[in-house]
């Protein structure tokens, strides 16, 4: 077993190098997403063109003119290309997301819920995928559960406009003998803090916009699939711990480049954060190993000692691991020890160390003072993924001083169609909390 496993390891890294990724079964080159979403787009350039032969029956503005037999023909053309479309997306995931897109087109409403219902249990933080479950749901006049979808989508993205609109949408279309189910009331209970919604969509020109990772409101599109900018969504994750009333700080490398942040705040709710501004590494050969993240509508109590306080030698204290991938497991590991070194002391260390693929981890004493972080170990170029090393809070003194000033963060990023709704800061009790991050790779 152990010899078997080595290989395994020496296999990864060998494809990590060059840059293959595993979509299913396979394990896919850079050039084999490119030629997959070449094709992508050839498909779908044949069903924008069969789509017009198919003339306004079946356009956006429908007429009353029954479509001739050359019309229909050409529409059935026009859904099948979009179905082979879907098809050839490489990643698995995606490709469930645009194949359940192409049977909303295509009329075939169940399917398209199955599609969309396997991408929520896959990843349930992308907002999109409860979005199409919602829509193909509604199809189906399954007015609660169409309800109870678009609320998790809008969940996930509580600032959002298009989300809002559709939560109000689907509570319209509740019968009169649906309205005391504890889904329409927990909507409505919602949507109280939402400011009356646009009887129109908020998207460009009325169309909807698909509440995917990266895709904005302004010149989006969602006919007829949507356009991802990306070939795979990735997720990792890190444990962070409070140091200011409305700061977190985590091991960056879960933070650098994501596409959306989610902490969660207790067993039963995850809720979008935001990465905080980062100064210029510019001329700065290591930059900081753990950054901040602002959580939105909630506050904490930081785990952050006054700056006359100083860890004994030998204090009791606990690492707090978790595996920097999501499909290597979410069990945040506790890990006992004792401070050997702390305060400013850059040989400062700790009897503990972390596995082999696990993020950067906050150090805490018994009574939940924070020591420092043990750097992480996700480096697949060397033996046992880095080294095992400390961080003391001498190397983070910058950075605590900005979290002790971080403000309340704004939503989302310009170019989101946004709803303003009132927010009430809620306190979040713990001293750890893990953080979520989902990013997209596009291989080129």
């Amino acid at each position: 077993e152990s010899i078997y496993l080595r290989k395994q390891i020496e296999l990864w890294r060998a494809h990590a190098h060059d840059r293959r990724r595993k979509a299913g079964l396979e394990w896919l080159a850079q050039r084999d997403f490119v030629r997959h979403r070449e094709r992508f787009d050839e498909l779908l350039r044949e069903s924008e063109e069969l789509a017009r032969k198919a003339g306004p029956s079946y356009g956006r503005k429908k007429t009353s003119k029954k479509p001739t037999v050359e019309e229909q023909r050409y529409h059935r053309a026009s859904i099948e290309r979009l179905r082979q479309a879907a098809r050839i997306w490489a990643d698995p995931l995606l490709r469930n997301f645009l194949a359940g897109v192409s049977e909303l087109h295509g009329g075939d409403y169940r399917k398209a819920e199955e599609l969309f219902a396997r991408c929520t249990q896959f990843a349930p933080r992308v907002a999109g995928f409860h979005q199409g479950l919602g829509i193909a749901r509604s199809k189906q006049d399954r007015h609660i559960k169409t309800i109870e979808a678009f609320l998790n989508a809008l969940h996930l993205r509580p600032d959002s406009a298009e989300a809002a609109y559709q939560v109000q949408e689907a509570m319209k279309r509740v019968p009169g003998g649906e309205i005391k189910s504890g889904v329409y009331r927990r909507a409505r209970k919602i949507m109280k803090h939402y400011p009356r919604q646009s009887q129109r969509r908020p998207g460009a020109g009325g169309r909807m916009v698909w509440l995917m990772p990266a895709i904005k409101a302004r010149g989006s599109t969602a006919d007829p699939l949507p356009m991802l900018p990306y070939d795979r969504l990735t997720f990792r994750q890190g444990v962070a711990t409070p140091v200011g009333k409305n700061a977190l700080l985590v091991d960056r490398e879960v933070v650098k480049g994501a596409l959306e942040l989610f902490v969660r705040v207790d067993d039963q709710t995850i809720v979008p954060a935001v990465a905080g501004r980062t100064r210029s590494q510019r001329g700065k050969i290591h930059p900081p190993p753990v950054t901040i993240i602002t959580v939105l509508g909630y506050e904490f109590k930081s785990t952050v000692a006054p700056a006359n306080a100083s860890a004994e030698l030998g204090r009791a204290c606990a690492a707090y691991a978790i595996a920097a991938y999501e499909q290597m497991g979410s069990e945040v590991r506790t890990i006992g020890g004792h401070v050997q070194a702390a305060g400013k002391d850059p040989a400062g260390s700790v009897s503990m160390q972390l596995l082999p693929g696990e993020s950067a981890a906050p150090v805490l004493t018994e009574d939940g003072t924070l020591v420092g972080f043990l750097a992480s170990r996700t480096d697949v170029r060397i033996d046992g993924a880095g080294p095992n090393k400390f961080i003391v809070l001498g190397e983070l003194t910058d950075i605590l001083k900005r979290a002790a000033k971080s403000r309340r963060p704004s939503p989302y990023p310009s170019g989101y169609s946004r709803t303003q709704r009132k927010i009430t800061p809620q306190t979040a009790s713990g001293q750890t909390f893990i953080v979520y991050a989902t990013f997209g790779e596009r291989l080129d």
